[in-house]
């Protein structure tokens, strides 16, 4: 049996070892589901600081659609490509579809920058590299929908970028596969 003072000193160890604030990366993700925008960040954002992967992907998605915060395609850019780095799709989808509506918009007003759809069709072009669903392809025949407003120039560019890019996660071992698996 155990004494109290050595339970109560077990129990003050514990208490003193684990991490204080820990979060929880489903504890996030459900406060996101209930719009319980406070508790997703107060959970997310020292995750997504720390690498996970899942985090930085769900504080993106809070940036991008402003939910909780105030709206930032900067930040969630930077999180997405963070995401995509540690080996998440969607996140490499996400980010760009979100260049897609930038380009988009731009065009709009005739303020589209230059390599605007390079750069989607680069980050669709690595979602299609590295989607995991199976036989189900998204980021091809998004990819194939941004090629058809670009110049062959400009589908060789992004096409280099999206190999090097490719070339040098799969090389640094960041979760990232080289192709899908076979259907």
């Amino acid at each position: 049996m155990i004494r109290l003072p050595t339970l109560t000193l077990l129990t003050l160890l514990l208490v003193a070892v684990a991490p204080a604030g820990a979060q929880d990366i489903d504890k996030g993700k459900e406060a996101v589901w209930r719009g319980d925008y406070a508790t997703a960040l107060a959970e997310l954002r020292p995750l997504a600081e720390q690498g996970n992967v899942e985090a930085q992907y769900s504080l993106a998605n809070l940036y991008r659609d402003g939910r909780g915060i105030p709206r930032d395609d900067e930040k969630a850019a930077a999180l997405y490509q963070r995401a995509a780095e540690g080996g998440s799709w969607w996140a490499a989808l996400d980010l760009g579809l979100l260049y897609w509506g930038q380009v988009r918009g731009a065009a709009e007003t005739d303020q589209a920058p230059e390599d605007g759809l390079v750069r989607v069709h680069m980050w669709l072009g690595i979602a299609a590299a590295i989607e995991e669903v199976g036989c189900v392809e998204i980021g091809a025949p998004l990819r194939n929908a941004v090629a058809q407003s670009m110049t062959p120039e400009q589908i060789a560019r992004a096409e280099e970028r999206s190999r090097v890019w490719i070339a040098e996660h799969v090389e640094r071992d960041l979760n990232v596969a080289s192709a899908k698996p076979a259907c």
